[in-house]
């Protein structure tokens, strides 16, 4: 026996997902290119819950296309199978089921992930994981599951297949549309917390700053909120004031996308405030053949591009470097590119060779990557303004850096408004 109030139901869980999944696409995209869209709606801020931290983890991508889009197409089938079903379609309840059953099973990999990896829960990622399972149970309750006909099976196939392809290709084209070549906004004003103005290319630095870094010790809190020492070591590569009193951090992966996103960003925060703040960067390749944080292996070149970027600065131009590994993100795979790159900026090549032999090399990798893990990241990159981990757009890291200073709220908010709608 066939009952249809499932199949309605599903079509409403399916509609729900869609637009779950609209809305976490949108949201990955938008932090992608740099733009800052306050707090999501529907997923307060906590200790434990971050939709930001989540969407935009190394994790929140399959296949290069977010995980939000491909579950577009998902509940586009399911909401196709769900119409089949009140037609007659008596396979419908068994490929239904088994959707349901496969997504409910990627959701509980995701649920672990975000818990240990990332750790942050993201809530719309977690009603979406309640879609998944509905789908299983409702499917169930529309019929005892039978096997269903190849025809149905193939017609489900090129549904997915057919939604998967306009999801992606409308991804694309809002990625695009994000990029620097789309037209200009309208310049309406807006709050700063609404959008941030497309972050410049990056200015390189002719050579890195005279001097070591200054020694620090910065007390701060762990991406978790526990209490911890942020250490400056006099190798790391910096720059602005020595003597400011006001220090940003950032731990950062040369191979990771959202790193070279927020290059731009912090490039546009260091114009307008090198004169009050130190700029700290920390190599957080995300391999654990160099960094003892990193737990899986998710950018095999970064550690060579980490090891790169030490023997730069060793030369006094880390930040020339900095800026042609991002900039050429995607030849990053051998030796040869990164060498052809160092000498882009004007390193001795022989004096770079040797250095990338030195094993003390690594060992500032390591160190760089066990004070990351003292402060408990979870992922690249991570900033943080005097110990306190930001969120990684110009605004936030304005607003910061204002109330480091000594701005209250009031002031800090207007000053970063000012600063969103100054044009780079």
């Amino acid at each position: 026996m066939t009952r249809r109030w499932p199949f309605w139901a599903l079509l409403a869980t399916a509609a729900f997902g869609v637009f779950a999944a609209l809305l976490m696409t949108w949201h990955h995209e938008q932090h992608l290119a740099g733009q800052a869209v306050g707090e999501l709606l529907g997923c307060t801020e906590s200790a434990s819950v971050s939709c930001d931290a989540v969407n935009t983890s190394a994790w929140s991508e399959v296949l290069g296309v977010p995980t939000a889009t491909w579950a577009i197409a998902t509940y586009v089938l399911v909401a196709v199978l769900a119409v089949l079903g009140l037609r007659g379609a008596r396979g419908a309840p068994a490929v239904l089921f088994a959707i349901g059953c496969a997504t409910t099973a990627f959701s509980g990999w995701l649920f672990y992930v975000a818990k240990s990896e990332v750790g942050f829960l993201c809530a719309w990622c977690v009603r979406m994981y309640a879609v998944n399972l509905a789908t299983a149970v409702l499917a169930f309750l529309a019929a005892r599951p039978r096997r269903p006909d190849a025809r149905l099976v193939g017609i489900a196939a090129g549904v997915f297949v057919a939604a998967a392809a306009v999801a992606i290709a409308g991804q694309r084209i809002y990625r695009h549309s994000l990029g620097p070549e789309a037209e200009p906004e309208p310049a309406t004003p807006v709050l700063a917390a609404e959008r941030v103005p497309p972050p410049p290319e990056p200015t390189p630095l002719t050579r890195d700053p005279e001097g070591d870094a200054p020694a620090r010790a910065i007390a701060g809190r762990t991406e978790d909120g526990a209490p911890a020492t942020l250490a400056i070591a006099p190798a790391d590569a910096w720059k602005g004031t020595a003597s400011a009193r006001v220090t940003v951090v950032e731990f950062a992966d040369f191979q990771c996308g959202y790193c070279r996103r927020a290059s731009g960003e912090l490039a546009r925060v260091h114009a307008a405030y090198a004169d009050r703040a130190l700029f700290v960067f920390k190599h957080y390749p995300l391999d654990p053949a160099c960094n003892p944080g990193a737990k899986n292996r998710k950018h095999e070149y970064a550690c060579a591009a980490a090891f790169a970027g030490v023997c730069a600065h060793r030369q006094g131009k880390f930040w020339p470097l900095h800026d042609a590994l991002f900039a050429n993100q995607k030849d990053l795979a051998s030796a040869a590119s990164l060498r052809r790159r160092a000498g882009d900026v004007g390193l001795d090549l022989a004096a770079f060779d040797a250095c990338l032999a030195d094993p003390a090399v690594a060992d500032q990798v390591r160190a760089d990557g066990q004070a990351g893990r003292g402060m408990a990241i979870h992922g690249t990159p991570r900033i943080f303004v005097d110990g306190v981990l930001q969120k990684p757009n110009a605004v936030a890291l304005a607003r910061a850096i204002e109330l480091a200073l000594g701005a209250d709220d009031a002031e800090a908010a207007a000053r970063a408004r000012a600063f969103a709608l100054t044009p780079p």
